[in-house]
């Protein structure tokens, strides 16, 4: 190694290294040890150019070391390294943020809101001196309890779950939606340990029942399905539906008769409610006005179900007094009802008799032509359209609903099919009769609402039934074969569902049998492994027999060795017994007899 040769010094030139001195090596002092400041090999120059910028010396310093180094990749020298792999060394290429996926939204658990159910899937019966207007516009609004005079229920028959009759006797509902006999009622309250209280828990779901919150029923028997059996619609039961009409601006849909539509200037206001005197108001109206006379006349009708039911039940006890209650409640409330027939209720009552009657429309086709045009020329339409304005929230909508009222429904494509052969909606048959094919039931949700358009003025939670039906009676073959493909994919999928409940079903009864198996092993090994089971458990008739005979051969062999005691020991103690007889046989005992004394 030529000891003269340049030190390289990292981000500098070489610059020359001093010669040694001459003189020898014995006599040269030792070089002071460095300090820590100093012990880097090679430091770095203090002194750089202010325009320079700093990365520029690093790259030039790294240049540097790397041209110093040996590339040859030998390790010939202790503690030389190659370093090609910084060769080819660059920074990686920013990456720019990517976006967030989107959280995925929690389901939030909702309780069951019993007041939501019941103002969805019931009818009411109202007074006519409150204002709807609200509750028109927004049918998800809960009513207001002390405006309902009467609930009305289309789907189902109630019966009264404390003395399980039915009819129910002056049939009274709470704001849970439970059906009770006005004189249960008045028994249970009378029955709890507090009675100055106002409410009482409700028997079924203990929610807080008030007597003032209880509402009159009135049940309308089922009749559209023509249903083989009573647990509902099922396949290929016989459905009556009726065509309804609800025009765009208004809430209200009702059969298509001689009085409905009403007049369109009436329609847009969409404040007008139907009377209990309107044709197929209770049926299809969430919302009916109550006349005085109907009050009076529900009223009567609980009052005459009380005296028949007093008089059924004399000498029964106190059930005859709680009847006598019952009858008191609904007097006063027929004094009440007396008092509701103001003047101005029974103004309203005929000023919405003019316009249900004198406004309606008759029902031949010429009318509902006449009827259409009139909407179709009318000036909010041309409006519309002049300032390019969607017309769709003003379109009257038909759809086919149970005749009945009950919330079953004709599914839409079999409308469609319909539209196809009649062209128009105003010339649909006002009622048919159809075969159920298949069963879709579901309950209305907000999808649903923007789905089916027509079903818009249901409220949420509402429990709707769809209905495929055969339509071969009522088009021609032609618009079957315009939808073929939908059909067939419609009852493709209808029988996959079917299939897939079925399959399920055997899954769920196999898992039950299974667990009630495994129950039955676990309890048997239970018995065995209790000494109880075992010494109690039932014989055959063979080793009953077997052990009558091993006891008999038992009893024969130990009675011919001696007595034996109940425990089946030997009787020790008659042969000490006899030990102690022999020992006192030369014992003698001898009485004195006492002289009688005789008189002297």
């Amino acid at each position: 190694m030529n000891v003269n040769a340049n030190v390289f010094v990292p981000g500098g030139s070489a610059r020359p290294q001093p010669s040694p001195p001459t003189q020898s090596t014995s006599n040269v002092k030792k070089p002071r040890r460095p300090d820590s400041a100093q012990k880097t090999r090679n430091p770095r120059p203090l002194q750089r150019a202010q325009h320079e910028p700093r990365s520029s010396h690093i790259i030039e310093n790294v240049t540097q070391d790397l041209e110093a180094v040996d590339l040859s990749g030998s390790k010939e020298k202790k503690g030389k390294v190659s370093l090609n792999h910084l060769l080819g060394f660059s920074f990686p290429e920013r990456q720019t943020p990517s976006s967030p996926s989107p959280r995925r939204q929690k389901t939030t658990y909702q309780p069951f809101n019993k007041e939501k159910f019941v103002n969805a899937n019931f009818r009411f019966v109202v007074k006519a001196s409150s204002d709807y207007q609200i509750y028109l516009a927004d049918p998800d609004m809960i009513l207001d309890w002390q405006s309902i005079e009467q609930v009305v229920i289309t789907d189902t028959t109630p019966s009264c779950p404390i003395c399980l009759s039915s009819p129910v006797t002056a049939a009274r509902i709470t704001k849970c939606g439970h059906v009770f006999c006005l004189p249960c009622v008045l028994h249970y309250f009378a029955s709890r340990e507090n009675t100055r209280k106002q409410w009482h828990k409700c028997p079924i779901c203990w929610d807080a029942m008030y007597l003032k919150d209880l509402k009159n029923v009135k049940s309308l028997i089922p009749r559209a399905v023509l249903s083989k059996t009573i647990s509902g619609i099922q396949q290929g039961d016989t459905v009556q539906l009726s065509l309804l009409l609800r025009p765009g601006p208004s809430p209200l849909a009702l059969p298509v008769s001689d009085t409905w539509p009403i007049s369109e200037s009436l329609q847009r206001q969409a404040t007008v409610l139907p009377w209990d005197t309107t044709p197929q108001a209770l049926a299809f109206s969430r919302l009916i006005l109550a006349s005085p006379d109907y009050l009076l006349a529900m009223y009567e009708q609980d009052k005459h179900e009380l005296e028949v039911a007093k008089q059924d039940t004399i000498g029964w006890g106190d059930d005859v007094k709680y009847i006598e209650e019952a009858i008191e409640e609904v007097v006063a409330r027929q004094r009440e009802a007396r008092a509701y027939g103001t003047n101005g209720v029974r103004l309203l009552e005929q000023t919405s008799a003019l316009v249900w009657n004198n406004n309606s429309y008759s029902s031949d086709n010429n009318n509902y032509n006449n009827y259409n045009n009139n909407n179709n020329n009318n000036g909010q339409y041309r409006q519309a359209k002049d300032k390019g304005v969607s017309t769709s929230s003003l379109t009257d909508y038909y759809f086919f609903q149970a005749d009945d009222g009950q919330h079953v429904y004709l599914h839409p494509l079999d409308v469609r099919v319909l539209k196809h052969s009649y062209r128009e909606y105003e010339h649909f048959p006002k009622h048919i009769e159809v075969v159920a094919t298949g069963i879709e039931e579901t309950t209305m949700t907000e999808d649903l609402r923007k789905r089916c358009k027509h079903l818009s003025h249901l409220p949420l939670g509402c429990d709707v039934t769809f209905l495929e039906v055969d339509l071969k009676r009522l088009v021609p073959k032609e618009s079957l074969d315009a939808f073929e493909h939908e059909l067939t994919t419609r009852a493709k999928k209808r029988k996959d569902r079917v299939r897939r409940e079925e399959k399920d079903l055997k899954i769920a009864e196999a898992k039950q049998k299974k667990q009630a198996q495994s129950s039955r092993q676990e309890n048997q090994q239970l018995i065995d492994n209790d000494p109880f089971f075992k010494i109690n458990q039932p014989m055959s008739v063979e080793e009953n027999e077997a052990m009558l005979a091993q006891a008999i051969a038992q009893s024969a062999q130990e009675s011919s060795r001696g007595p034996k005691t109940v425990w089946g020991t030997n009787a020790v103690a008659q042969e000490e017994e006899q030990a102690s007889n022999e020992w006192s046989e030369h014992i003698k005992v001898t009485v004195k007899s006492k002289k009688k004394r005789g008189k002297k």
